[in-house]
């Protein structure tokens, strides 16, 4: 009998032993879990801090050592953080939880499958697939320090920056990231004065619509770590007139402040060089792009009609 309590007074030892030990274990679990998340914060708060400077910068050469430096830093200290609390980095799992239905609620991406009123609408699967994918790409540029801004102009702190222009069928697609977009952002309207050789202007494009092909407004929904305030996409515009050399860019954004007052912009880029691969071949037709709408007269239009009213000329 003795013998039989013995044995039960130490399973009790033993099963309430086990219990507090994994209470430890959960709790320390909990804790690192959450000091993670807190340095990875921070991180990116820190990054978010030095970024705004950099998107203000006048001097193009040193905007652009600026940005390289940082996003290298970034990412070297992020990886450390991976190494420091023993995690593995998977660049998928959001896209996992995406096709779970967006298993933890209250996140940004089940917020965003939540507005849709077909969470399985192939439609939306395929804008959402198109933007985790390409938010996947422009982070492993990044991470990789192959990120060079090609041309890159700056306006009361949202800067744009074209990393890469390429020829892609009958098209040339100019990649940019926006760094510090602010909410309602609208693309007002994009004109491309073309100069031959010898200065001379041969042609002009221009719309009045200019909405891009692809705009990933929050990355970070499908890749935690990507870098805070970036908003990347990409361009398709016609290809360039054979005997263009030269290409002045205006490129008209407007949004709304977080306060809710109405900002615009117009990016310039002056005489950039037109690379070959960018162009129609010899002696192939160029006609003249047709102008939707005058831009100016747009910009008006939306002015007004954020007011309540229409424009003079217009009823």
């Amino acid at each position: 009998m003795e013998g039989r309590k013995w044995i039960f007074g130490a399973l009790v030892v033993i099963v309430i032993g086990s219990g507090v030990l994994w209470l430890i274990v959960h709790a320390n679990q909990v804790n690192t879990q959450k000091s993670f998340e807190l340095d990875v914060k921070d991180l990116r708060y820190g990054f978010l801090l030095k970024n705004v400077w950099m998107r203000q910068a006048q001097n193009k050469a040193q905007y652009k050592d600026e940005i390289s430096a940082l996003t290298r830093s970034y990412f070297k200290d992020m990886r450390k953080l991976y190494e420091k609390y023993e995690r593995s980095q998977d660049l998928d799992a959001k896209w996992k939880e995406y096709e779970k239905g967006g298993a933890t609620q209250g996140t940004p991406l089940s917020v965003q499958i939540d507005d849709k009123a077909d969470k399985k609408s192939a439609e939306d699967r395929v804008g959402f697939k198109e933007a985790f994918e390409y938010a996947k790409l422009i982070y492993a540029l990044l991470q990789e320090a192959r990120y060079d801004p090609v041309f890159t102009d700056t306006k009361e702190s949202v800067r744009i920056d074209f990393y890469k222009l390429d020829r892609m069928g009958d098209k040339v697609r100019w990649s940019f990231i926006i760094w510090g977009a602010l909410p309602e952002m609208r693309y007002t309207g994009m004109e491309i004065k073309l100069f031959d050789a010898e200065g001379k202007h041969y042609g002009t494009m221009h719309s009045a619509s200019s909405q891009p092909n692809l705009r990933v407004d929050n990355p970070s929904i499908w890749i935690e770590d990507f870098p805070p305030g970036a908003t990347p996409g990409y361009y398709e515009l016609p290809l360039i007139p054979y005997p263009a050399a030269k290409m002045d860019l205006t490129f008209n954004m407007s949004g709304r402040s977080y306060y809710g007052s109405s900002v615009a912009w117009a990016y310039e880029f002056k005489e950039l060089p037109v690379e070959p691969s960018w162009k129609m071949s010899e002696g192939a037709k160029w006609e003249a792009q047709a102008v939707e709408v005058p831009i100016e007269e747009t910009v008006a239009e939306q002015e007004a009609a954020a007011k309540g009213k229409a424009p003079k000329g217009k009823k």
